[in-house]
Formats: C-alpha cells, structure tokens, sequence
C-alpha cells in the first residue's frame, strides 16, 4: 500500500517501450523521460527496457523491418494474445500485409512468429523482478497499441497493485479516455507530453504531493493498491476526466540531453557483435510551425510549436556522438524550424565532423537544401502529398506544385536523398485532379521516386472535424482494427486512425492509374541500380557557350540535348523557378512569342517543368554529384 509520505527506499520505475519502433533506434520517448525524472530526483532508479530489440533479435531483423514498416502486421502478432478468438482474422490481416509487403509466394509463417513473440514476452517478464517496482510505465505510439495492451496486462497478472500508466502519441485526447474506460488493468494514461506529469504522478505516488496535474487521468476503481488520503483525490478526481486536457507545455529549453544508456547495454545483450550502428534520435521541435494541413493529426500531443536553440541542439548532438560513438542522427520534429535549422548546419559544418542527419522539411524550405547538405543532412522528407493544384488547395499544404517539383530537384542538385509521399484518394478528389497528377508525375522520372500512400482518416484531423466538406457521409472504427479486437472494443475505444463511408470505391479505381504510374517510376530507379548506373538520370555539363544535357529515358536510348549561346543562358535562367515576365526582362532581345515557343519545345521534352506561366529547368549539373 502506498504511503501518504516519502518512503525511504528508492521509488523504482520501469519505463518500457513494444515493438514495432524501429529497431535500430532507440527510443527517444523512455530516455527524454528517463533523463526528465534523474534530473528532477536523482534518487529515483529508472529503467528503460527497449522489447523491440529483444523481438528483433528473435524474429530477425530484416523480417521484423517489414513487420514494423507494416504496422498491422506486427499488431496483428500479438492481437491472439489479447483475444486468442481473434487469431484467424489476425492470421488473414497478416498473410495481405506480407503479401503487400515482402511480395513474395512464401514468408514468414503466422504461427511460428507468434509464438516466437509470445515466447519472447514470457521470457521479457520472467527477466523483471516486478515485486521491487513501484511504477511502470509504457510509451504508445503509433503501432504499439496493442502490444502495449499485452505486457501491462501480463505485468497485472503477476502484481495487481502494482501502478501502470501509459503515455505517447496514441493516447491523446479522446484516445486516453477510452484506454481508461476499456481495460482495468491500466491505472494511468497521461494526455499530452510526458515529461512534467510523469514527474507529477511519482511525486503523487509516493504520497509527496496532494493532487494529480489535469493531464493524468485515472478512475476511481484503479487495481493499484492506495492510501486512504490517496483514494480520497481519486474520488474527487472521478468527475474531472474530461476530453482534450491541456497539455503540460514543456520549456524545451529547460529539458536535459536524452539519456540512452540503457539501449546500448540492451544491444549488447540481444545483438552481440555489434551487426550495426544506431541512429539516434534528437529533438528540435514539438508540434508543427506550419500546423494547416486537412488530413493531418500528427500534433494532437502538443500544445503549440515551440522550438530549441541551435546551440542547445549542437550541444546535444556532440553530447550523444561521444557518448555513444554514433554519427547518425534522425530528427523527429514534424518539421524543422527555420532560423534555428539554418544556424544549426552552419555549426555542424563548422565542426568538421561527419555527422548525418535525418529530417522532415516543407517544400519552401528547399532554397536552404545546400547549405543543410555541407551540415551533414543527408536524407529528407519533404511534405509533398499532392501534384495537382486542387488537392494541394484542399489539403491546405500552403505550397504550389511548382514548390513540390523544385524541392524535389533541389535536392537532386544538393545530393539529398528526398523522401516523400503521395496522397492517393484525398477524399473529393475528381478525375481532372487524377489526370493533373498523373501529367506532372511524367516530368518526374529523373528525381527519387514518391510513395504512394492511400489517404487515411486521422482523427480530429480537419477533414474528420467536417466530413461534409469532403464527401464523407459517416466515420467509424478502421476495418482493419476488426480484424484485431472483437467488435465490443473496436466500437468502444477511440482510435487515432478511424474508417469512413464516403467515396471510397471510387477513389480507388480512379487513382489506379496513379499507383501503376508510380510503382513504374520505382521500377525505373531499381533497374539503373542494378545495372550499377551512377549520376542524377537527367543533368548537365556546362561548357561556357553551350550545355550538354543528358536524359535517361524508361526503355528507351539515353538522350542528349546541345543548347548553344542563348538557348544555354535562358535554361540557365531558370534553374531556380522563375516567372515568364521576368525571363522577358532578362532577354529583351527574344520576344515573348518566340520565348514561350523555345520554353515549350524544353517542356515536350520533359527538361523543363512549366505551371501556369512559371519555369524551371530540371537537369541538375553532373559536376560533383554522386548517387
């Protein structure tokens, strides 16, 4: 039973973090908060225990790279152990997305992964001595749901009393709410950031403080054992759970460096020899600058977008790269902020160290693509989404789809892998939108290929919060999750992804081609690799009164392209975007007539891109580049 004053013994806490996180990662979540909580009381002993590398090392890495890519395939693993009614389904959900995923007429078997994985969980639980712990916690995005579900479940059997509080991107809002509502065996769920309330729950647990902050919800018939001055609040608490509760806004300033210990001396374990390096996260920002886009629910965890200085990230990344001897680092901002970003590469630029860096970038910030090159960033995701001016109108992207063709180019000539997605089935969307899409994809066989992703409904998105704008007549559970859970949670639990009743069939024939295109786009980019062809398929050699462009074709002769003397100086000119107006005053002496004629020939070509009366020339110079 829980005390109403401190204990003398170290308040011990676990924090625990389920497939399918990536496993050559550790995860941010449990080391910001560990690092939280020992600045906060040094005396408090925290553990991280990163399962999914324990997974990993069971089921191989390269087989559970697809499961996590996935994600309802490795859902679908641990669902029979929450409901074992619901292996079948799961089973089927399982054999489509290895289908989908791996493409291959014989993988990995159903039954031998989960029991590979119910073996892995009942040796992960026999490894804790959980009469010792007074809080466990477990980190849920994305994913990890119902994982999740599973080990706090199995921790519950073996110590009913013992306090269990899930936290993380899946349980914000309306989301917390449900988890509380629907499975008794988890006690706590913060809404919101974690740093602050977590802090909050321990110091109200060990009896040090009167009242829980109004981002830890509970309920008053909690299995935990409590005190009566404990269970007092928590009968007042009982009227206050309520949906959307602020968030703890953290000053980012004032949050310590990661602490990852705990991963590594996990690697060592479960992946002697060292197979690979780690990337490790760090953080710039939380919630998003630009914060518009219809489709999107990614910051329903944050209050507001507020970002680190340059310097404390620079401090942060040479913390971690001596610490941990690792050079690879993945922001996890939705986007990185601007002033700050472009301070940051310079230092790391200055610093003469071989840093590499993922991020997520918008489309407007494409101009900075060089300069972020010099400071180590190497790959980036950049929000396209769309390629018709509609969609990207209705998305509310904030970017034209000249902005989306030039970033893409800008990071061909800066030596950027860009990554990015393609929004398949945006609800409303029309056959003229499918058909612009399908007219500027032509242009873009020489740049890295876009995924296509097939929208999903996020909730509290701005298309979930006016359905009628975009055609959808109801909302409901995801079919998927009914391959899952029985149909009493999937009704009650409130999901971050949800189903809809719209125009969804028609959404899927119309969008066909597009899918066709873009898997064809894909094939393209493997076959030069295999033919061990290297340099961007479209670029340029200057020989200063003439260009030779070279541009690769799909199943077609390579073609090369001479512009001499002025044909030379007006592609040139519009290596960045540029307005036909503004090109008639570069060259007064070529009529506007005969200007538009020449700039037409380059867009039948396909070497230049032209929107409405906006140009850019696409081949990138081959000198230096290297892919």
């Amino acid at each position: 039973m829980i005390n109403s004053s401190p204990s003398l013994s170290p308040f011990q806490i676990r924090l625990i973090s389920m497939p399918w996180a990536i496993f050559t990662r550790p995860s941010i979540q449990l080391a910001a908060l560990k690092a939280s909580l020992a600045e906060k009381d040094p005396t408090l002993t925290v553990n991280c225990h990163h399962h999914y590398l324990e997974v990993a090392s069971r089921l191989g890495g390269e087989e559970y790279q697809w499961m996590a890519r996935s994600g309802w395939a490795g859902e679908a693993l641990y669902a029979p152990l929450l409901y074992p009614e619901m292996a079948d389904s799961s089973a089927r959900l399982f054999g489509k997305e290895q289908a989908r995923f791996r493409k291959v007429r014989r993988g990995v078997d159903f039954g031998w992964a989960s029991g590979e994985i119910s073996r892995c969980l009942g040796d992960f639980i026999k490894s804790i001595p959980w009469q010792d712990i007074d809080l466990v916690g477990l980190t849920v995005c994305f994913n990890q749901f119902i994982p999740a579900l599973v080990v706090a479940r199995e921790i519950k059997a073996i110590r009913p009393e013992l306090p269990l509080v899930f936290g993380g991107s899946s349980c914000a809002g309306l989301s917390a709410q449900s988890i509380l509502d629907e499975f008794q065996w988890v006690d706590f769920v913060i809404s919101g950031e974690g740093e602050a309330p977590l802090g909050e729950l321990v110091d109200f647990l060990r009896g040090e403080v009167g009242q829980l902050g109004p981002n830890v919800l509970t309920r008053e018939d909690t299995s935990f054992k409590k005190s009566p001055q404990t269970q007092l609040l928590l009968g007042k608490r009982q009227a206050e759970l309520v949906v959307g509760c602020p968030s703890a806004r953290n000053q980012l300033a004032s949050l310590p460096c990661p602490d990852y210990r705990d991963y590594f001396n996990e690697i060592g374990r479960y992946f002697p020899g060292a197979p690979f390096v780690p990337t490790l996260p760090v953080e710039f920002s939380r919630g998003c600058w630009w914060g518009k886009c219809t489709f999107c629910n990614l910051n329903l965890q944050w209050d507001g977008y507020r970002a680190k200085t340059a310097v404390q990230v620079y401090d942060e990344v040479k913390s971690l790269a001596a610490t941990h001897g690792c050079l690879d680092f993945t922001f996890t901002d939705n986007v990185l902020p601007v002033r700050e970003a472009r301070e940051f590469f310079a230092m790391i630029a200055a610093s003469n160290c071989d840093y590499s860096f993922f991020a997520e970038l918008r489309a407007s910030q494409r101009y900075d693509f060089p300069a972020f090159r010099v400071g180590g960033l190497r790959t980036a995701q950049v929000g396209i989404e769309a390629l018709s001016p509609g969609l990207l109108r209705r998305m509310n992207k904030g970017v034209t789809v000249m902005d989306n063709v030039a970033a893409m180019k800008e990071a061909v000539a800066a030596g950027i892998v860009l990554e990015g997605n393609l929004i398949l089935g945006f609800p409303g969307s029309t056959a003229d939108e499918v058909r612009e899409t399908l007219e500027v994809l032509a242009f873009l066989l020489p740049f890295l290929p876009l995924d296509a992703a097939f929208f999903f409904l996020g909730r509290n998105s701005p298309v979930d919060q006016f359905p009628d704008q975009y055609g959808i007549r109801s909302t409901g559970p995801h079919p998927r999750m009914r391959a899952l859970l029985p149909a009493g949670p999937v009704k009650r639990l409130d999901f971050l992804v949800k189903g809809y009743r719209g125009d969804l069939q028609h959404q899927q024939r119309i969008w066909r081609p597009v899918k066709m295109a873009i898997a064809k786009w894909h094939d393209f980019h493997r076959r030069r690799i295999q033919s061990g062809l290297s340099g961007p398929p479209l670029s340029y050699r200057d020989g200063g009164g003439f260009l030779l462009v070279r541009q690769e074709q799909t199943n077609s002769p390579v073609l090369h392209h001479r512009l001499r003397g002025l044909s030379r100086r007006i592609y040139l000119a519009c290596e960045k975007n540029i307005e036909l107006d503004t090109l008639a005053e570069i060259f007064p002496e070529v009529s506007r007539q005969r200007l538009v004629a020449f700039l037409g020939d380059l867009e039948f070509k396909k070497i230049v891109f032209r929107e409405n009366e906006n140009y850019l020339s696409l081949a990138v110079p081959q000198r230096g580049l290297e892919w």
